[in-house]
């Protein structure tokens, strides 16, 4: 458990080569088996670890045996050894068809093949793309993307390391609890099954979840021997430094070509945006949307060589059919790390299809086949019945989440929009220039990347239409990002950072041409271009600093659990047997007393009051010892102590309040009996209760 004030950042690097060793090392062996050069696979790392993690988790679970280092690699060698004798029966099969072949007299002929040559103009593949093992990268290369994950890391690391000063701490917001605490039940079980992961919260401890974050970090805690917190603040470090800019690298490569010239600017546009990755290390705080955004590069890189044959470009990363089958199989990972992933590579991949239907129809033009017609109806009928489904099935919750109305006027809103400065964030210019000059980049040198702008522009405009508009109508379109600015920014940062990519990589090709003939040209014009960058910008990290800062260090009103407050619930925990259940006001902080000290909770977070037991006790748990059925209510529910006392969160309103009046009456009323007092809170035991 939590003990706070004693774990620096210096003190968990090993837990740091854990969470990076968890995150890649299955994924990596599991996408070289599926046949990815070894960069491509460091990129789809991440993703498929995920994926493999939570499956094991899931079997585990089923046969009734304990999550943890044992069982993470059982289940990993095991997916490991099913991709080794699939591999080897299909290379024998096509042995065999190969001999049938030749014994015919015809050359086996493989129209799946990505490893022929691609047609090259001005020394990359035409319109932008690569194939799958164009110009395997040289040490130069590997040289470059190493220092440039090292920049990465460090960049990311500074920030959050300057900001926190610990790895036990945490941002103050609401749903922080929540992702803390589900990680540390998990743990406690030893079980990170996530048709089991809402057992946290709900009143008969199951129930299922997307919960791929939780369950990456209650691994890591129970691997490396961490409490969960510092196990979260590692994993959300390697993440965002590591696997995120990684994502970024391999689906810029399969885009603008496989070289050092788009290895090095992509890396360094992966942290230059406040908006992603940090904006979503305070806020919420959105844990699992950091993580699910981080892992979309990888799916959107295998659709784009799912949806090569399409668009008439090299496949890249893998060959069309194996790469569809392993979106579909890691879609897994990507939903459960965050269901707002899945409906964002939704939308790239319909904006994707569409337009590459578009222009398969005007390459058909005039022919008058049945086939170009088919393809022109399909390019009508994909956005439409998308958006009619998108339209019917919308949940009423999402719909209705927010406050509705404009946050800004109409010009402030422009300008965070072509600013890349949501929410009081810093502006950024320079990025917006670098991404204007991108779009003009994408449509003279990498035309089959279309789909980039249109995208950028498309979450733009959400975001205007949310910060701006916000009426019911813009909800039908902003709904699956809960009708909120943060996320739209977020999710955008994605084709901005492509489109900052290809003006960076612009600028490596007009550097390397003052030296064409020497061979390492590229990659010291890479060097220069992204030190300048990042001189210019100093990394943006005294901006990004800023955005954080409010959430780890809040004032009164904005704070859940000050060090002090943990403090002393940690003393708490020490007094509390372990099967007893503690009823506290959530909007008081005294529900990270499970943080803490592991002691449960009868409300666990202000969004679990639950009708029944919990909603009752909450409102008349002080009248225990004069009414019979808050008595059997909290024998029940095993609630034998109660915690009072501690200032609300700013955004608990009177009548969220009230619903509590029965936990914070227990100071005083009879059949409680005070234990201890620390900090600005008093621990009560109930010592009667009426029959």
């Amino acid at each position: 458990m939590l003990s706070p004030g004693v774990t620096t950042w210096g003190d968990v690097v090993p837990v740091l080569l854990v969470a990076a060793t968890v995150l890649f090392v299955p994924g990596v062996v599991s996408a070289r088996l599926a046949g990815l050069a070894w960069l491509s696979a460091l990129g789809m790392a991440p993703l498929v670890s995920t994926t493999i993690l939570l499956a094991g988790g899931v079997v585990t679970a089923m046969a009734g045996r304990p999550w943890g280092l044992p069982a993470l690699v059982a289940s990993t060698v095991a997916v490991w050894l099913v991709q080794a004798l699939a591999l080897g029966a299909g290379r024998i099969r096509k042995g065999q068809q190969g001999r049938s072949r030749l014994r015919g007299g015809r050359l086996p002929l493989d129209w799946g093949r990505t490893d022929r040559p691609s047609t090259e103009v001005a020394g990359r593949p035409e319109g932008g793309g690569t194939t799958a093992s164009a110009s395997r990268p040289g040490l130069g290369e590997w040289l470059v993307l190493l220092a440039s994950l090292s920049v990465t890391s460090l960049a990311v690391a500074v920030v959050l390391i300057h900001v926190s000063g610990s790895p036990e701490a945490f941002p103050q917001h609401p749903d922080t609890i929540f992702h803390l605490g589900d990680a540390q039940w998990m743990a406690e079980r030893r079980d990170i099954s996530i048709l089991h992961a809402a057992g946290f919260i709900s009143t008969s401890g199951a129930g299922a979840y997307p919960a791929a974050f939780h369950a990456m970090t209650a691994t890591i805690a129970l691997v490396a021997g961490v409490p969960v917190v510092v196990a979260t603040s590692c994993f959300v470090l390697v993440v965002a430094g590591v696997a995120w800019p990684m994502a970024l690298v391999v689906l810029a490569r399969s885009l603008f070509g496989a070289r050092p010239g788009v290895t090095a600017p992509a890396a360094a546009a992966s942290v230059l945006f406040t908006a992603f990755p940090f904006m979503l290390m305070g806020f919420g705080v959105l844990w699992p949307s950091l993580f699910g955004e981080a892992l979309l590069p990888a799916s959107l890189a295998l659709g784009a060589a799912a949806l090569s044959p399409l668009a008439r470009i090299p496949a890249p990363i893998a060959r069309p059919w194996p790469a569809a089958a392993l979106l579909g199989v890691t879609l897994l990972g990507l939903t459960a790390a965050h269901p707002n992933a899945l409906l964002t590579l939704m939308h790239f991949g319909v904006i994707a299809l569409t337009g590459a239907l578009a222009i398969s129809v005007w390459r058909l033009r005039g022919n008058g086949s049945r086939r170009s017609a088919a393809v022109a109806v399909a390019a009508v009928a994909i956005p439409v019945l998308f958006a009619v489904v998108l339209t019917a099935l919308r949940p009423a919750t999402m719909v209705r989440t927010g406050a509705p109305g404009p946050e800004l006027s109409a010009w402030s809103a422009l300008g965070d929009t072509v600013l890349f400065a949501p929410r009081d964030a810093g502006w950024l210019p320079l990025l917006s220039v670098l991404a204007a000059v991108g779009v003009v980049v994408v449509a003279r040198h990498h035309r089959t990347a279309w789909w980039v702008p249109v995208s950028g522009a498309y979450f733009a405009v959400l975001f205007f239409l949310n910060v701006a508009v916000d009426n019911p109508v813009t909800r039908y379109l902003t709904w699956p990002w809960f009708n909120n600015a943060v996320r739209l920014a977020a999710f955008g940062v994605l084709p901005a950072a492509l489109l900052v990519t290809a003006t960076g990589l612009l600028a490596v090709d007009l550097l390397a041409r003052l030296r064409p003939r020497w061979r390492h040209a590229e990659v010291v014009a890479s060097v220069l271009v992204v030190g300048v960058l990042l001189g210019l910008t100093r990394g943006y990290v005294p901006a990004h600093e800023r955005w954080l800062y409010r959430y780890f260090h809040p004032d009164t009103a904005h704070s859940w659990a000050s060090p002090q407050e943990l403090a002393a619930l940690h003393r708490f925990g020490r007094l509390i047997p372990p099967g007893a259940v503690t009823a506290a006001n959530p909007w008081n902080g005294g529900t990270y007393l499970y943080v803490v000290s592991g002691r449960r909770l009868l409300v666990p977070t202000e969004k679990s009051l639950a009708k029944g037991d919990r909603a009752f006790l909450a409102a008349n748990l002080d009248h225990a010892a004069s009414d019979p059925l808050v008595c059997a209510a909290a024998r029940r529910q095993h609630v034998e102590y109660a915690i009072v006392g501690g200032r609300p969160f700013a955004w608990g309103t009177p009548a969220s309040l009230a619903l509590y009046r029965g936990i914070d009456g227990v100071a005083g009323a009879p059949g409680f009996t005070q234990v201890a007092a620390a900090g600005p809170y008093r621990l009560y035991r109930v010592t009667g209760c009426a029959s």
